[in-house]
């Protein structure tokens, strides 16, 4: 019996190392080890002497740049796959358009993303890249709605980037309906008090279950985006969501002024008693990020990259 084949994954610790201990039972001829090269100086020690012995190295985090993990794993012939998930792509096309990209990252690694615009994205500066999803949900919720005819809408963002996520538009919107609830999670908004009546603005908060239940829906409309898990997870719990980018099972909304359209839809909606769970956005989630679903699919897809 041959040895085992062995994948290293690294890339984003907190993914990487949940990917990992998901991704163990199910490759049992396989070794897997996460190693954390972002901030574990142990493990940038052990991957001196792990990735040239490995049969794969995978990133959940792309770069064109400086990488002591895709260097080494090149060097030693090692295959490579970098999954790109979001800013990590708007980095490669400042080094692209610089001139200071390292070609073959470019041409000796595969390319994987989850959704298609990041996929366009990659197209502009010569990465082909495959659409395939490393996050699952396997938990089934409960359509749980809140009651009264007040619409309540739930939004998540950090106040490190609150620009870039939004928070000024999130605000505005607040402005214009004050017969809306607005909660923000992540984000406490100092910068921008005195807040609206109508906000709240929580920080850091421990069950999102409980804000989750308590909305309609929820908005997301950052500058830039991946594949958010807050999309995901808001779909799971049958909420509607407000995206500025086009996903199925959301509500389109790239201005400001389609934000506000489907506020006031979904405004009627709940006064006049006729708001539904989004059904759709759950069905979707649970058929096509069931773990069993999205890891098979991952696994085959490190298979054929060495076959």
């Amino acid at each position: 019996m041959g040895r085992k084949r062995r994948i290293i994954i690294v890339g984003l610790p907190l993914f990487a190392k949940r990917l990992t201990d998901a991704l163990q039972p199910r490759m049992k001829d396989w070794e897997v080890i996460h190693l954390d090269t972002y901030t574990k100086r142990l493990d940038q020690f052990r991957g001196l002497f792990l990735i040239p012995r490995a049969d794969l190295v995978y990133s959940i985090n792309g770069t064109l740049t400086n990488s002591k993990v895709f260097e080494l794993a090149l060097k030693s012939k090692v295959k490579c796959i970098m999954h790109w998930v979001g800013t990590d792509v708007l980095d490669a096309a400042q080094a692209y358009r610089s001139g200071i990209y390292k070609a073959d990252f470019v041409d000796q690694v595969t390319h994987f993303c989850e959704v298609d615009w990041i996929q366009e994205e990659l197209k502009q500066i010569g990465i082909q890249a495959k659409i395939i999803n490393f996050a699952s949900f396997d938990k089934s919720f409960e359509n749980k709605t809140p009651e009264g005819k007040q619409l309540k809408l739930l939004s998540y963002m950090s106040d490190a980037r609150a620009e870039f996520y939004g928070l000024p538009k999130v605000i505005e919107l607040a402005t214009k309906f004050p017969q809306v609830a607005f909660t923000i999670v992540g984000a406490q908004a100092q910068k921008y008090t005195p807040l609206p009546a109508n906000v709240k603005a929580l920080g850091w908060v421990d069950n999102m279950d409980l804000y989750y239940d308590n909305c309609h829906a929820t908005i997301r409309i950052p500058e830039h985006d991946g594949l958010s898990n807050f999309v995901l997870e808001s779909l799971a719990r049958a909420k509607h969501v407000l995206y500025n980018h086009p996903y199925p099972n959301c509500i389109h909304c790239p201005t400001q002024s389609n934000l506000e359209k489907a506020i006031v839809e979904l405004l009627n909606q709940v006064e006049l008693g006729a708001y539904k769970p989004n059904t759709s956005g759950k069905s979707f989630v649970e058929k096509s990020f069931n773990s069993d679903y999205v890891f098979s699919q991952l696994i085959h897809e490190f298979n054929l990259s060495l076959d």
